[in-house]
């Protein structure tokens, strides 16, 4: 039975790539990227295979244009706010299964580490394109990011715990310039702060 399965599977892959092959495979991957897997049409599924397939039987995958396939892309994301905000809204899980992969982010980590991948995307990506990113995009978007009640409220809820703590500390008369003493008292603010960073954190 499974032997049929094999050979019954090898079969449909074939008549994919035989009558598909021709579709539009760089259409059906932001399609499914977009869209979400339960909601894509089988024969996107039967297209992309037949793509994929297609070079064992007729040669060479003929790929689209880079460029046009980029200005098809920016197009196509920047229309699926309604959908990115669907998507989100419908999520009931989201805690729940991030918290669960906590062990794999761990593993991530760790080979990222193991393959230095933070310092080389860094290098990749160089000073030009941060800054130009962070002047242009991020000088647009932070005003409106921290307008409004939420912001507000999300900044007032976070400070407050710290706050408090710092009122309950009492520091002895600052000295004179350069005096120890007033290392000492940076270093006492700086211990109740990361205290209670650990305690809020669940430490």
């Amino acid at each position: 039975m499974t032997r049929f399965r094999s050979v019954l599977l090898v079969l449909v892959a074939v008549v994919c790539a035989v009558m598909l092959s021709p579709y539009d495979a760089a259409a059906a991957v932001p399609a499914l990227v977009t869209s979400g897997a339960h909601s894509i049409p089988i024969f996107h599924y039967a297209a992309m295979l037949g793509a994929l397939l297609a070079p064992l039987i007729f040669g060479a995958i003929a790929m689209p244009d880079p460029g046009a396939t980029g200005t098809k892309w920016s197009g196509r994301a920047a229309a699926a706010g309604p959908a990115y905000t669907a998507g989100v809204t419908g999520n009931t899980d989201y805690a729940t299964k991030t918290v669960n992969a906590a062990p794999t982010w761990a593993a991530g980590v760790q080979a990222a580490v193991a393959n230095n991948s933070f310092g080389k995307g860094v290098s990749k990506a160089g000073q030009s394109k941060w800054q130009a990113a962070a002047a242009g995009k991020g000088a647009q978007r932070f005003p409106a990011g921290v307008q409004g009640p939420a912001p507000t409220s999300a900044y007032t809820s976070g400070v407050t715990p710290y706050f408090q703590a710092l009122a309950s500390v009492t520091l002895p008369p600052k000295g004179p310039k350069g005096a120890p003493q007033n290392y000492a008292n940076v270093q006492t603010i700086g211990d109740v702060l990361h205290q209670k960073k650990l305690a809020l954190m669940g430490s």
